[in-house]
């Protein structure tokens, strides 16, 4: 193949020619010496005169802050970009890796979500009826249950392996991803945990209430034995806009809601953060909570009532008071049998309330 001048190599193929056999549709040196028949020095002579060089992209048509905008910014695929820029997809990788924009692990999670559901009508696959019941017929072939999780062995052997390297057998007994699981959950729904959350109390509720494990206390069902008495209507763990809890007892035929504080996780009257007693009860309480959560690496029953007698009654009075809603609570029974005496039939006598 004869020698040809610069001239003559640019009068044969033009700037904006070379241009977009080379970059744009990212020919190679080959393709495009065999296509123009010119010789392999004949195709540098025109790199160079024209200035283009694959491996330095940076020095021809693409603008960094157009890249960046298009790939973190607005989150594009690379597809869809190098549609945009009518460009090759290595011309574009190449000029990724040049100049190291990398799209944070967030935006690639999000972006794939977005096309994962376009795709199917699914958020991920695991939500996916027909991975799901994929993955299930593959675990059960292998290890003769549905899931993973409801295998004995693999169940102890992460518990164990997660014990040697962290001393919990659990993430969630672990303080700092307790702590981590926490706070990501309040910045959610604005609430630490989820027995705090109203949504989550009613889907547990209307669940119990499906498979009959709706547990109550015996002193509950002899108060509610004798409530039907005089007001049949009575109903149990009731809620409404107006009180959003499980209320242990409603009487539609007064209006009346009724908490009955028998536990001792309720105390023996409401939490006053002012009462000397209260505040040792309190630090009683965690004292215990800790020693038991130390040595049984798990959340201790303290913990809730500490929760329930400082933070969920207080809230539930609150509530009552806030919404003008005619409510009682009960420590005791004598305390319940003391107002029910007074009562007759339908006719709700007055009674002095516990909300303060």
């Amino acid at each position: 193949m004869k020698k040809i001048g610069i001239e003559e190599l640019k009068a044969k193929i033009s700037y904006e020619e070379f241009y977009d056999v080379f970059v744009k549709q990212d020919k190679s040196y080959k393709e495009i010496m065999e296509f123009y028949k010119i010789s392999k020095n004949n195709f540098y002579k025109l790199c160079h005169e024209y200035n283009i060089n694959k491996n330095d992209l940076n020095t021809i048509v693409l603008d960094i802050n157009l890249i960046k905008k298009l790939y973190i910014y607005e989150n594009r695929t690379l597809n869809e970009i190098i549609k945009k820029l009518d460009i090759s997809l290595s011309c574009l990788t190449r000029f990724l890796k040049k100049n190291n924009i990398r799209k944070p692990g967030k935006l690639k999670a999000k972006r794939a979500k977005e096309t994962y559901k376009n795709k199917t009508g699914y958020d991920n696959p695991s939500q996916n009826p027909e991975i799901k019941n994929k993955k299930q017929e593959t675990c059960l072939k292998n290890t003769g249950y549905k899931t993973p999780l409801e295998c004995p062995d693999i169940l102890n052997k992460m518990h164990v392996d997660y014990y040697n390297k962290t001393g919990y057998k659990i993430p969630a007994q672990n303080p700092a991803i307790a702590k981590k699981m926490s706070n990501t959950y309040y910045n959610k729904t604005g609430y630490t945990n989820p027995i705090q959350n109203p949504k989550t109390l009613e889907k547990i509720l209307i669940s119990k209430k499906i498979h009959g494990t709706t547990k109550t206390s015996k002193p509950e069902e002899y108060i509610y034995r004798l409530l039907i008495i005089k007001f049949p209507q009575t109903q149990r763990q009731y809620k409404s806009d107006l009180y959003p809890f499980a209320c242990d007892f409603y009487i539609p035929e007064c209006d009346l809601y009724i908490e009955y504080q028998g536990h001792l996780g309720h105390g023996k009257e409401p939490f006053d953060q002012n009462n000397q007693k209260h505040i040792e009860i309190l630090n009683e309480w965690k004292e215990r909570a800790k020693i038991r959560e130390s040595k049984l690496k798990k959340r201790s029953q303290y913990t809730d009532y500490i929760n329930v007698w400082t933070h969920r009654d207080p809230l539930k009075r609150r509530t009552a008071k806030e919404n003008n809603l005619n409510w009682l609570e009960f420590f005791n029974l004598n305390q319940f049998l003391e107002w029910y005496k007074t009562q007759s039939g339908t006719l709700l006598l007055e009674y002095k309330s516990s909300i303060k």
